[in-house]
């Protein structure tokens, strides 16, 4: 049951990985070629905006592959081996790097007067889903570490 358990959630998370993946080769620019028809005055911050969720994207993938490598380890010993910690970590570090990348891009954003409204929309979502998380991963952390 253990091995199915985790088959199937290695399964979402490369089909999210997939999705994602999709999003930013295809949808980021169509949508930034969209936002700079619709706001001509802001056109020219469309490759640093594309630049900047390109960046968070990293990390993104790289907490994506942690999670994978920690499921095989889930999978070889239990939900409570203290070698899941250092993965927790690296993930909670991925989760810092995106609130940050985008938080100083809200700020920049907001500080030369070309934040529209949907991108705000979408980064403050992001920001919440990020911090739900980094608080996850702490808390796994902090719970195997006393375990």
């Amino acid at each position: 049951m253990k091995r199915v358990s985790s088959m199937i959630l290695k399964g979402l998370l490369f089909v999210l990985g997939a999705i994602v993946l999709l999003l930013c080769v295809f949808a980021l620019p169509y949508l930034a070629n969209e936002a700079a028809s619709e706001f001509p005055e802001v056109a020219y911050l469309h490759y640093p905006i594309l630049l900047g969720l390109y960046a968070t994207a990293i990390p993104f993938f790289y907490a994506i592959y942690e999670t994978i490598s920690m499921l095989g380890i889930i999978e070889k010993e239990s939900i409570a081996s203290k070698q899941l910690v250092p993965g927790f970590k690296r993930i909670q570090y991925c989760g810092i790097l995106i609130v940050l990348l985008y938080s100083a891009g809200i700020v920049i954003l907001s500080v030369a007067n070309a934040l529209i409204p949907m991108l705000l929309l979408m980064g403050l979502c992001v920001l919440l889903i990020t911090a739900i998380v980094i608080s996850t991963s702490a808390f796994m952390k902090q719970a195997i570490s006393l375990a």
